[in-house]
C-alpha cells in the first residue's frame, strides 16, 4: 500500500519503483470530504479570508461582454523580450500601458495543461492530479462561469480550431454549461499550423459572430483558445517575420519565439478589429497564457540571456511557472500592474465581481485579485501537493513538510514557520475539498430524471 505520508509523488515513485506508483494511484483517490461541508464559507475559512461587504470595482462592468483569450504556451519570462531591437511580443508589451496585468500569474495546471488551464478558469477548482477532469467528469453538471453566465442570460460559447472530441471538449462544454461551440467542423481546413487551422483563421471566423450578437444587443462571453503557438512550435517560413540572433537560429528557443510572435501579431490584429467595431470598449477582455513549456534553466548558457527574469520572482520554479495575464476593464481608467499573487483559479471570481453578479454562495477555490493582498496559490503535480505560492515565498515539501522549503522570492531560505505550515495545511486541504466536490457533482442523465 502506498505511504500517504509521503507527500511528494517524486519520492513516493522513488520508494515504490515506478510501475507500483501508477498502479497504486490509479486506485487512490483523496480522502472524501462530506458534500455538506463543502460550503463557500468554509472555504473561505481555509483560506483564511473574509466576505467583502462592498468589493472594490464591484459591478464597474455590469452589463458588459466578456471575451477570454487562452494564449497556448505562453510563459510570462520569455514575454517581453526584444530580439536586435526587435520585440517578440509587441501586441502584450503595448497592453501593458492600457489594461491590468500581473507578473505574478500562476498556471494552476496538471497533467493536461491546456484543458486543466480551460478546467480551472471555468470552475475555479483544482484539476486532479491523477486524472484528466474534461474526461472525467465531461457527464456532469458542473458550475462554472459559462453556467453562471448563461443563466443571466448571456450568448456563451467557446471558439477552438482542434476538434472538439479531442480531451472530450465536445461533452466537456456542454456539462459546463456552454451555449454553443465551434471547433474545426466550423473553421475547416485552411491554413492549417501544426494540427488545426492557424490563430489567424481562428481570429478572422470568431469576429463575425461576436459583430452578430454586439449588433443585436445580445450579451455574450466568448472564449477562445489560440492554438498555433504549441509545440514544436513549426510557424511556416512564409509567416516567420521575426529575425533572430544567429545563435538562435533552428533552436527550440528560436521556434518558440518565432512561433509566439505570430501568435501576438493576430491577437494583436484581432483586438484593433475589436476595437474598430466597439466590442473593445463594450466588453471584459481577459488574456492568459495557458502554461510554460520550456524550463528556461536547462537553456544553454548563451540563450539564458534572453529570459525575461523576474526582478522579483527569481526563485524556481515561480519564475518559470509564470503565465502572462491581462485585464480589461471597460468604462475603468485605471490600468498597470496587479500587485498580488494570482493563478487561473482567481478568473472566475475576479470577472464575476466586475460584472456586478454576486457569487457569495458559489463555490470557488479561486480570490478575486483585485480586492485581495493575502492570496496564495496551491500547486500540484508539477510541484509537490502541498506547495504553494505566496505574495513574497513559495514552500515546497518534501516527504514531509519538515523536510520541505520554503524560499523568498529573492533565493534566501525562509524559516518553516507556523504561518508556512498553516499555509502548507490549508493548501492540501483546498485540494482536498476541490476534489471531493467535482467528484460529488451530480451526473447529467440523473438530472434529467
Amino acid at each position: 500500500m502506498m505511504n500517504k505520508n509521503i507527500i511528494s509523488d517524486t519520492k513516493r515513485a522513488e520508494r515504490m519503483g515506478v510501475f507500483t506508483f501508477n498502479l497504486a494511484t490509479a486506485f487512490t483517490g483523496t480522502t472524501n470530504v462530506r458534500a455538506a461541508d463543502i460550503t463557500a464559507d468554509n472555504i473561505r475559512e481555509i483560506k483564511g479570508v473574509s466576505l467583502k461587504k462592498n468589493p472594490k470595482y464591484f459591478g464597474a462592468a455590469k452589463g458588459k461582454n466578456l471575451i477570454i483569450i487562452q494564449l497556448e504556451s505562453f510563459q510570462r519570462n520569455l514575454t517581453g523580450v526584444k530580439l536586435n531591437g526587435q520585440s517578440v511580443t509587441p501586441t502584450l508589451d503595448k497592453l501593458e500601458n492600457e489594461t491590468f496585468y500581473s507578473d505574478s500569474f500562476f498556471q494552476t495546471v496538471s497533467k493536461s495543461n491546456t484543458a486543466d488551464a480551460e478546467w480551472s478558469v471555468y470552475t475555479s477548482t483544482f484539476p486532479s492530479g491523477y486524472y484528466t477532469n474534461t474526461q472525467t467528469y465531461g457527464d456532469r453538471v458542473i458550475p462554472s462561469l459559462p453556467r453562471t453566465l448563461s443563466d443571466k442570460g448571456y450568448k456563451t460559447a467557446t471558439f477552438h480550431t482542434n476538434d472538439a472530441s479531442f480531451y472530450n471538449r465536445d461533452n466537456f462544454y456542454p456539462a459546463v454549461g456552454f451555449n454553443k461551440f465551434y471547433d474545426r467542423s466550423f473553421f475547416g481546413d485552411d491554413d492549417v499550423i501544426g494540427f488545426s487551422p492557424s490563430d489567424e483563421v481562428l481570429y478572422n471566423k470568431t469576429l463575425p459572430i461576436l459583430e452578430e450578437h454586439y449588433k443585436n444587443d445580445e450579451n455574450f462571453y466568448a472564449q477562445l483558445i489560440s492554438v498555433s503557438s504549441h509545440m514544436p512550435f513549426k510557424i511556416p517560413e512564409s509567416k516567420q517575420s521575426l529575425t533572430l540572433p544567429e545563435n538562435l537560429n533552428g533552436t527550440e528557443l528560436g521556434n518558440y519565439f518565432q512561433a509566439m510572435h505570430y501568435a501576438d501579431k493576430q491577437l494583436g490584429a484581432f483586438i484593433q478589429k475589436l476595437k474598430k467595431s466597439g466590442i473593445w470598449d463594450d466588453s471584459v477582455v481577459v488574456m492568459y497564457g495557458d502554461h510554460h513549456i520550456i524550463d528556461t534553466t536547462k537553456l544553454p548558457d548563451e540563450q539564458k540571456t534572453y529570459v525575461n527574469r523576474s526582478s522579483e520572482l527569481k526563485a524556481q520554479p515561480a519564475d518559470d511557472y509564470r503565465i502572462p495575464f491581462y485585464l480589461h476593464i471597460p468604462g475603468v481608467d485605471e490600468s498597470g500592474k496587479i500587485n498580488n499573487i494570482g493563478g487561473e483559479i482567481d478568473i472566475m471570481p475576479t470577472v464575476l465581481n466586475l460584472l456586478g453578479i454576486k457569487a457569495t454562495d458559489q463555490i470557488m477555490f479561486g480570490e478575486d485579485i483585485l480586492n485581495t493582498q493575502t492570496n496564495f496559490v496551491p500547486e500540484r503535480y508539477t510541484m509537490p501537493e502541498g506547495s504553494y505560492l505566496a505574495n513574497d515565498y513559495m514552500y515546497m515539501p518534501d516527504e514531509s513538510f519538515e523536510t520541505g522549503k520554503a524560499t523568498y522570492y529573492d533565493g534566501q531560505n525562509k524559516e518553516l514557520s507556523s504561518d508556512v505550515k498553516k499555509r502548507f495545511e490549508a493548501s492540501r486541504k483546498l485540494l482536498q475539498y476541490s476534489d471531493s466536490y467535482v467528484n460529488n457533482l451530480p451526473k447529467q442523465k440523473d438530472v434529467e430524471k
